[in-house]
């Protein structure tokens, strides 16, 4: 069986994430000094425009024994302060909205299930607590601050697109990777030298994340690519479909044909240049490369999609 995207949606590990609304393309904030707050001992975290080198947007996700999660920041300094949907404490709207607090692991109110929607690339974000989902819809509550909209909790509707979070992991800096992986490699191969100098059979240094390429994967299957493109064309803006594609070419391979049909449902330019930069990179028959160009129309745009492939 193939490992892709689709099937390891499941296996969020602990580890640190951008939380994302599918429906806006906001990102989950925890800069809860941004903003007044209606209750100083529960400040409501808002969505924001995603920025991916703000620590705010960072959330260490936390599995429980029970299977469920804390969604913990650091932003704050000091102790870990977690995503908290104990819906008792006052509140600005008719919607309760969660808050942070010092993190409880114990806590039901402090434990999120994550609940796969069927999409591929989100899910719902339920509480252990009260069964209550993580609702994005900026206009569905009273805000405190329209400037920084706070999601809240809702009766869990799977199908709805303000219910579905990409739950994205923040990328390892691979600078920092190369050159520890440099230093290990010559340290290695010093103490190698010094202890059995005529021989030459140490193991070549394997890094700890490994650098993939294309030649090495295996596209995405029909099935799947197929819920891909669906959740592409249901994208209400383009921030929601950069969101998707930039999840998807993360975790899966693509083929040049696959590629051409994700351009044909993109409506600008510039995202189809931004697609073709995050997936040309993935393809594994690029010799077909004559199969993306000719999928779109422009003279220009057919030369900066070629440059992409040399």
């Amino acid at each position: 069986m193939n490992i892709h995207f689709y099937q390891a949606h499941h296996t969020i590990q602990n580890g640190e994430y951008f939380i994302k609304n599918k429906s806006t393309g906001l990102a989950l904030d925890a800069n809860t000094g941004a903003y007044q707050q209606h209750s100083l001992a529960h400040p409501r975290v808002f969505m924001y425009g995603h920025n991916p080198s703000a620590p705010n947007h960072k959330w260490f996700l936390e599995k429980q024994s029970n299977g469920a999660f804390l969604l913990k920041t650091h932003y704050h300094g000091g102790q870990a302060m977690a995503l908290d949907g104990n819906v008792s404490v006052p509140q600005s709207g008719v919607h309760p909205s969660p808050f942070l607090y010092t993190a409880t692991p114990h806590a039901p109110n402090h434990q999120w299930w994550l609940k796969p929607t069927g999409d591929g690339i989100s899910y719902l974000i339920v509480n252990a607590a009260n069964g209550l989902a993580l609702d994005g819809n900026t206009s569905g509550n009273h805000q405190h601050s329209f400037q920084h909209a706070s999601p809240f909790l809702y009766a869990e509707t799977p199908h709805a697109p303000n219910h579905h979070w990409i739950i994205e992991k923040v990328p390892v800096p691979v600078i920092g990777s190369l050159i520890g992986g440099l230093i290990g490699v010559s340290t290695q191969w010093v103490n190698q030298q010094q202890s059995s100098y005529p021989t030459h059979h140490h193991q070549p240094y394997q890094p700890h994340q490994p650098v993939i390429v294309s030649s090495g994967g295996v596209a995405m299957d029909e099935g799947s690519f197929n819920s891909l493109l669906n959740s592409i064309k249901g994208g209400s803006f383009e921030s929601d479909r950069d969101s998707i594609i930039s999840s998807a070419s993360a975790y899966n391979y693509f083929t040049c044909n696959q590629l051409a049909r994700i351009l044909k449902v993109l409506g600008f330019s510039d995202e189809r240049e931004k697609a073709c930069r995050l997936i040309i990179p993935k393809i594994v028959d690029k010799h077909n490369s004559h199969v993306v160009l000719s999928s779109v129309t422009f003279s220009s745009e057919k030369e900066v999609i070629s440059s992409m492939f040399r």
